[in-house]
């Protein structure tokens, strides 16, 4: 399970505007990773701590998947 997606939008520089709608940064350290998500202007709106085992990298899926479910319906509303 993954999509990586190359991009040249750098969410740490003001001047370009993210061409999305979330901006989802992990950081894949060898225990533990670190998740953060910046909404389009760049706030960040959800972090976490990861462990590196199985169980905890599907929790992470379902919390990122909820998200974009919650930010669906709120575009269709």
């Amino acid at each position: 399970m993954g999509l990586i997606v190359p991009t040249t939008i750098h969410p740490e520089r003001e001047d370009q505007p993210l061409q999305y709608d979330w901006f989802v940064g992990i950081d894949w350290g060898s225990q533990q990773h670190q998740v953060s998500v910046l909404d389009r202007d760049r706030r960040r709106v959800g972090e976490r701590v990861v462990d590196h085992d199985g169980a905890s990298l599907a929790r992470l899926a379902d919390w990122l998947w909820t998200g974009i479910v919650k930010l669906l319906r709120r575009k269709r509303a």
